[in-house]
């Protein structure tokens, strides 16, 4: 029976010892239960050894029955006695670290949150804690915040709004209304912040936490779309915006009075209703064509009651900060009034254009009347009047029986003289008047016999060349053609200081090209666009006359080069 007690005893102490050391690490508290397992467990040798010389045989050892029985009860409350104490150190190990685990998720949550968090004190409102954005927001590290006051984050003008804010809450009252601050940054700058605080109990002690969101930016961007929509509904332009889809989704004052609709009855609709069928199809087609999405032209407008109206309309797209297409963007110019103002000049225009053709031509009529009066009527007299000098001089030399005087012979020499430089002035006078050849043999040869007569008064030396060799034209268009050419030559003449000129003379798919190139000085672009040069004005006007064109490039040191094309049909 003592064996069983001796061996029970010993086996519940080392059970004890055992959970003792199992207590050390539930329970953190080491050199406690070290100890208590140290002692529990040589408790349990000291029990072996009575067992050992029990078993040996050892005749001077002879155990108390009692004692042993003692010592068995007592192990088993021990054993007992831990056993029951160990679920309660779990459990408080588990509710320790369950603490902890909560403690360093909030930290957690804290350390990463978009929003700088602070902890202040109600009463002195001194910042007890914050998180990593509250640093990185304003600059300050967590110790320099830990001893500086919340107020004293914003601007003077703004604390006592704050001060009054914080004085407000309690635990029932949460402010629910955030608070739109400036924060001073540790290098004086400001931010724009939106405040949201509120009283919380920690361990029985009231705090205040402050929760700021950097919305600077988003500010920035709220002034910067609040100005746009200001100056768009203050525009005297007609803008629309609208959505992906072609939906309307913003109009400005000026676009319900251009087409008649109300803000109400507009948004949500498709674009298209602004405009005509044929021309609404233009504005997507150009879109889709169009590389950044941008469209500009004239288009036909329709207003709300049917009416049409012509407009001018801009269109491009609206970018996300990625470049993503978000929206687009249309303005419309009504042009009514312009085109028809433009309609009138056109008309006036080409009444002008048909007045000067009508002039030119009653001009070339009159100089081919005055050529042939001066012509008929100047050349058959002074051929008279020198027939009549010849006579009277015969007649003299008849009736006279003396020798006539020389001074009488001279005088009548030079009066014959004179008659013959009239005739060869109104000759050339005639000529330059209408020359006989553009009407006999046609615009080729007329420009021939120009260009010699121009030599022979000028040192200019000429290089004609023309394609094909019978280019021919009509009457009215050799006329024009040959008048620009004057004025051409004339030009260069008086201008250029030119040694050379040369003439391209062609016919080419039914337009008649001249081109004339000198190397004299150039010409400037100033005196091109001069309005008061009525040379090149009315050398222009000719060419316009029957739908050609005329230009103009000149360069310093390299001479001037006149072309000009007019259509033969």
């Amino acid at each position: 029976m003592i064996y069983l007690v001796l061996g029970c005893s010993v086996a519940l102490q080392l059970t004890a010892a055992f959970m003792a050391f199992r207590l050390i690490k539930l329970t953190d508290r080491y050199i406690a239960w070290i100890l208590i397992a140290t002692a529990l467990f040589f408790m349990a040798i000291r029990r072996i050894i009575p067992l050992y010389l029990l078993i040996s045989g050892d005749p001077s050892f002879r155990p108390e029955p009692i004692s042993e029985v003692i010592g068995l009860v007592l192990s088993i409350l021990l054993v007992i006695g831990i056993a029951k104490i160990t679920p309660v150190f779990s459990a408080i190990k588990q509710s320790v670290k369950a603490a902890r685990n909560a403690e360093e998720k909030y930290r957690r949550l804290l350390e990463h949150a978009n929003d700088a968090i602070y902890l202040v004190d109600k009463q002195t409102m001194r910042i007890l804690d914050c998180n990593k954005k509250a640093t990185e927001m304003i600059g300050y590290s967590a110790h320099e915040l830990q001893m500086m006051i919340f107020t004293e984050l914003v601007p003077n003008l703004e604390r006592a709004l704050l001060k009054h804010e914080l004085a407000e809450i309690d635990n029932e009252k949460i402010n629910p209304q955030p608070l739109v601050l400036h924060h001073i940054k540790k290098n004086g700058s400001y931010i724009i912040v939106e405040m949201n605080v509120s009283l919380i109990e920690v361990k029985g002690e009231h705090l205040i936490l402050g929760i700021s969101r950097d919305i600077t930016e988003r500010k920035h961007n709220e002034d910067k779309l609040k100005l746009f929509f200001q100056a768009t509904d203050h525009s005297v332009v007609a803008i629309s915006l609208s959505d992906l889809d072609r939906r309307i989704i913003y109009v400005n004052h000026s676009f319900e009075k251009m087409f008649g609709y109300s803000k109400d009855k507009v948004v949500g609709r498709k674009t298209s209703v602004l405009y005509s069928e044929e021309t609404g199809v233009n504005l997507q087609q150009g879109i889709q064509t169009s590389k950044d999405g941008s469209w500009v032209g004239e288009l036909l407008g329709k207003r709300e009651d049917g009416s049409h109206f012509c407009l001018m309309v801009s269109s491009s797209q609206i970018l996300n900060d990625d470049g993503t297409v978000i929206a687009r963007m249309t303005t419309h110019r009504d042009i009514s009034e312009v085109k028809q103002t433009e309609e009138k000049m056109i008309a006036y225009t080409e009444q002008l254009r048909s007045l000067s053709a009508h002039l030119a031509t009653v001009r070339e009529e009159e100089r081919l009347l005055l050529a042939r009066e001066i012509h008929d009527g100047f050349g058959s007299s002074l051929t008279g009047l020198k027939m009549d000098l010849m006579m009277l001089k015969r007649n003299l030399m008849e009736k006279c029986t003396e020798q006539v005087n020389p001074e009488i012979l001279e005088n009548f020499k030079s009066m014959s003289d004179l008659i013959d430089n009239t005739i060869v002035l109104m000759r050339r006078l005639v000529r330059e008047l209408r020359p006989e050849v553009l009407d006999e043999l046609g615009l080729v040869e007329a420009v021939k016999w120009y260009i010699s007569e121009f030599e022979k008064r000028s040192s200019i030396k000429f290089h004609l060349t023309v394609f094909p060799k019978n280019l021919k034209t009509d009457p009215d268009r050799s006329i024009a053609i040959f008048r620009i050419f004057q004025e051409i030559l004339i030009n260069i003449a008086r201008h250029s200081q030119a040694t050379e000129v040369n003439v391209f003379l062609r016919k080419q798919k039914d337009i008649i090209h001249l081109l004339i190139h000198d190397n004299g000085i150039g010409i400037k672009q100033e005196e091109i666009s001069n309005n008061r040069s009525l040379g090149i004005l009315g050398m222009k006007e000719r060419a316009l006359i029957f739908g050609g064109d005329l230009q103009i490039e000149g360069e310093a040191g390299q001479g001037t080069t006149v072309k000009v094309e007019i259509p033969f049909r």
